[in-house]
């Protein structure tokens, strides 16, 4: 059997051409799902393709919408295990709102606010989501703790990520409005008394 013979091969990291310039043709959610054979990748069980694969083919390491849906966030609710004065969930939500209004919150400062205050709002009663088992043991264990300071901290933190923040960027550039649903739905429930 005569088979075409391979293409260049990429490095493991990456599915997408070595120059970004390079015209391809439009990839379908079926080919995104599709490795090819010279590629080694693993392939991920991520369902949002928009930002699945990011420029230049590396791992963005988000697969959905959702709060904990992405790399940073949870990596960042495994600090959660040590933190019994609240200031690992403070400091995410701090790095949103101290960011200078006249500059982006860096996408991981954005995604680990947005967990933190997802955080706080299940802690008050009112969840949202699924919350990640470490997420789960900090509430049992500190949820007497969260204030009305905290929320209005956590509120900022998720109004001034919706406003001006990579995160908001990167979902416009995929025209999607299922993040902006799931921000506002946070926001409400941070809200709500």
């Amino acid at each position: 059997m005569h088979r075409t013979p391979p293409r260049q091969a990429r490095p493991s990291h990456t599915c997408a051409p070595q120059d970004p310039r390079e015209e391809q043709p439009p990839k379908t959610q079926d080919d995104l799902l599709r490795w090819p054979e010279n590629v080694r990748v693993m392939p991920l069980r991520r369902s949002h393709p928009a930002f699945s694969v990011g420029w230049y083919g590396e791992a963005m390491g988000a697969w959905g919408a959702g709060v904990f849906e992405n790399d940073d966030a949870s990596d960042w609710v495994w600090e959660l295990e040590d933190d019994n004065d609240m200031s690992v969930l403070h400091e995410a939500l701090a790095a949103a709102v101290d960011t200078p209004l006249d500059e982006l919150v860096e996408a991981p400062d954005a995604s680990t606010a947005l967990a933190a205050a997802e955080i706080v709002a299940a802690a008050r009663g009112h969840h949202g989501v699924e919350l990640p088992s470490e997420a789960r043991e900090w509430i049992r264990r500190n949820a007497a703790i969260v204030d009305a300071r905290t929320v209005a901290l956590a509120t900022a933190a998720v109004e001034r990520v919706a406003i001006h923040s990579e995160l908001t960027e990167l979902w416009e550039e995929a025209e999607s409005d299922e993040w902006s649903r799931v921000v506002s739905d946070l926001l409400e429930r941070l809200r709500a008394r």
